[in-house]
């Protein structure tokens, strides 16, 4: 029951933090049409990183 709780309270951390990076671009940057995150975890240190690409472009990491 804890697992599950703390599971869905993560994914709410991971859809608001994705929706915040989308915002920041939108604003800040030309040409940026969509986002693909790839990847999502937390490193020892504490850091959350979020991995992916925009306007469907690997490249553009």
């Amino acid at each position: 029951m804890v697992y599950a709780s703390k599971k869905h309270e993560e994914e709410v951390f991971w859809a608001k933090q994705k929706s915040r990076i989308k915002l920041f671009y939108h604003y800040n940057y030309i040409g940026i049409n969509s986002f693909t995150y790839t990847k999502t975890h937390k490193l020892p240190i504490g850091t959350y990183v979020i991995e992916g690409y925009v306007n469907d472009n690997p490249q553009l990491s």
